[in-house]
């Protein structure tokens, strides 16, 4: 699903109608919660009977309340202060009225899109997208939107064409200053000529094994005809057409607060042995997203890397995209400002979220993976950068849960493939440290060892430069003008992310890339 968020102005009779409307949405949320969470087993549809005949004062209509009732069933299983708890802390101390509480308590609030209503019950789209009208139970209140370009005023504008045709579903959801619309999409694809979205996807479900709800269609089931014809049909601005996928071929993605690695692997044999996976190319971003950056700047930065990531797994026919899930969920509370910002702020889930969207779009595949100890694994097997080395076993873990699902995380222990990079290799051999991998149990061990002999490493060499197991990426200065000269002489091709003077810059690995492997289909 996509959101796109557009600030609206309107009247003040009608933000005041839709204060109203809002005022009565949030109360049946905390009502609707503080009932679920009395009795979990209460009946959605006799509750919001219940608090709809309470609140229909407001101006909603049983519909909203449908909504807020789905909302409230929505919300996590913890302590929830509607309004925020630092603002009813203010509120107990009298720092702020009860006016400006009641406001901090107002929810937005969302419509359910269904596709019978031209996309959705309440909210209607004009032709140019330049006003979008909300009718409750009557009572119409027009908000008027700013002319949106690139690809948002592409969209924005199908889904006002669309809409009407009973084909697609749009979610509005609105609060104080933006509208935000929400849509599968999946809806703006391009479809063959003479096919229609409905047939489209009853194709999908049928590939893809799933059972329809309700009654299946009848033999004489024919789809209702668009007043759009297929060609003439918009489409979404990052539809790919889908490439023939290579059998054994994955991209691994290896997510840090900087650095984002690359690796596009080919395993034809076994997939849990390391023997068999071969390194086809590696390239990692570097984002240099500035500290001061708003929030829209880093949007734009982590777009582009799922975009090039998507492109990049075109390219070699790579069907499936794998990275580690669980990242939303770091946190670094330390005394270094700088890191905590660089992690606490780095928006995994932006880029998570604009890759699997443009992943779907491009016809492949996103699966996230248990990274455990796969830093250590792919800096001790595969002779690349940190990070590109642990996306390859990544990638590698990613082919290994297509083909067994029960298959386990870490792959078989082969100690003939270990070999440290030369230069923590040699510290470790001097200090007479290094682990004897032949008699270690399996990759587990082995990683303990490794942080044995890390840890004295750094002990030892205290006051000293820091040799680390993992490998050093390339040192190429930071300089817009300096950053291509150098990454040549490191064997290294450079480019810019995105536009110039953006943020981002990928460095590509010659030394590992083979273009005699492309798949021909």
């Amino acid at each position: 699903m996509q959101t796109i968020s557009i600030p609206y102005q309107t009247s003040t009779e009608g933000r005041t109608v839709l204060t109203a409307w809002r005022r009565g949405y949030g109360a049946i949320v905390r009502s609707a919660c503080q009932a679920l969470r009395r009795d979990a087993g209460t009946a959605l549809k006799e509750l919001t009977t219940t608090l709809y005949d309470r609140h229909r004062v407001s101006g909603i209509d049983h519909w909203l309340a449908h909504c807020a009732v789905l909302e409230a069933a929505a919300l996590p299983e913890k302590d929830i202060v509607f309004g925020g708890k630092g603002a009813l802390q203010r509120r107990q101390k009298g720092l702020i009225s009860n006016e400006e509480w009641k406001a901090l308590r107002l929810r937005p609030m969302t419509s359910i899109g269904v596709r019978n209503f031209n996309g959705n019950r309440h909210f209607r789209l004009s032709d140019g997208g330049r006003t979008c009208t909300v009718t409750v139970l009557k009572k119409p209140v027009v908000l008027h939107l700013p002319e949106m370009r690139g690809t948002w005023g592409e969209i924005i504008r199908a889904l006002a064409l669309l809409a009407p045709d009973k084909e697609i579903s749009i979610q509005f959801r609105i609060d104080s200053h933006r509208l935000h619309l929400t849509f599968d999409e999946m809806d703006l694809r391009r479809l063959q000529p003479g096919e229609t979205l409905t047939l489209a996807r009853d194709r999908d479900q049928a590939a893809s094994g799933r059972r329809a709800r309700g009654r299946g269609r009848g033999p004489g089931y024919v789809a209702p005809r668009p007043r759009i014809s297929a060609e003439a049909r918009p489409v979404h601005p990052q539809w790919r057409t889908p490439v023939p996928a290579a059998p054994g071929r994955a991209l691994g993605i290896d997510l840090n607060p900087n650095f984002i690695g690359l690796t596009l692997i080919e395993n034809r044999g076994d997939p849990t042995k390391l023997s068999d996976c071969k390194v086809l190319d590696s390239e990692w971003i570097r984002l240099d997203i500035p500290q001061d950056a708003s929030d829209d700047l880093t949007r734009e930065v982590l777009s582009r890397a799922a975009g090039h990531a998507v492109r990049l797994a075109r390219k070699w026919n790579a069907g499936l995209i794998t990275l580690e899930h669980g990242l939303g969920k770091l946190r670094s509370r330390t005394k270094n400002r700088a890191l905590n910002r660089l992690i606490n702020f780095w928006g995994r889930s932006v880029i998570l979220a604009s890759l699997t969207r443009r992943a779907r779009l491009a016809g492949l595949t996103v699966s996230t993976v248990h990274a455990a100890w796969s830093s250590t694994i792919g800096n001790l097997v595969f002779d690349l950068p940190d990070p590109c080395a642990a996306a390859a076993e990544v990638a590698r873990r990613g082919l290994a849960r297509a083909s067994d699902r029960n298959a386990d995380i870490l792959p078989l222990y082969e100690p003939s493939l270990i070999a440290p990079h030369d230069q923590w290799k040699d510290c470790a051999r001097e200090m007479e440290i290094l682990p004897d991998f032949g008699r270690l149990k399996g990759w587990v061990d082995c990683h303990g060892q490794i942080k044995m002999a890390q840890t004295a490493i750094s002990r030892i060499r205290r006051g000293k430069d820091r040799v680390g197991y993992r490998r050093p990426l390339p040192a190429v200065m930071v300089g817009r003008s300096q950053v291509r000269p150098a990454g040549m002489r490191a064997g290294l091709a450079v480019r810019p992310l995105g536009r110039f003077k953006a943020p981002g810059t990928v460095f590509r690995n010659l030394a590992v890339t083979e273009t005699s492997t492309r798949y021909a289909g």
